[in-house]
């Protein structure tokens, strides 16, 4: 139960002040449509109005509180799958960023490997020259 600071304060007769439920003279409407039959306002059967609509007053401040819960958390799981997906962008990135430093790398691997190539072509013609020059003058 409610404590006395949060109690709602209505008139009688009336639905609830945040027009929650039905009013006495709703009821009777609907009695008369319904069933064909009146009530009269001081009927002991109202009570279960106004006990039914303190019960749908309650069940709302529950459905709000609900409400506010369940949005927190849903906030709270958004913020943490957008971090979690601002992490992979920067991972994938950064992957990027590797991937074309490879891509030169592999480039610059290529030429290298053609300079080589050339390089090792000169040593052996030198070191044949070399051997030749050696072999020229031993034998003179």
């Amino acid at each position: 139960m409610a404590p006395e600071s949060e109690t709602r304060d209505e008139a009688p007769g009336q639905a609830m002040p945040d027009g929650i439920g039905l009013s006495f003279d709703q009821v009777r409407t609907l009695l008369i449509q319904a069933h064909k039959t009146t009530m009269s306002d001081d009927d002991p059967m109202l009570m279960l109005v106004t006990i039914n609509n303190a019960f749908l007053g309650e069940y709302d401040k529950l459905l709000d509180r609900h409400n506010e819960a369940l949005t927190a958390f849903l906030v709270d799981q958004a913020h943490e799958y957008l971090e979690v997906a601002r992490v992979a962008a920067e991972a994938a990135s950064g992957v990027g960023v590797i991937q074309e430093t490879c891509r030169k790398h592999s480039a610059a691997v290529n030429v290298c490997q053609g300079n080589m190539k050339w390089l090792a072509a000169i040593t052996a013609i030198s070191a044949l020259l070399n051997v030749a020059v050696f072999v020229g003058g031993a034998l003179r």
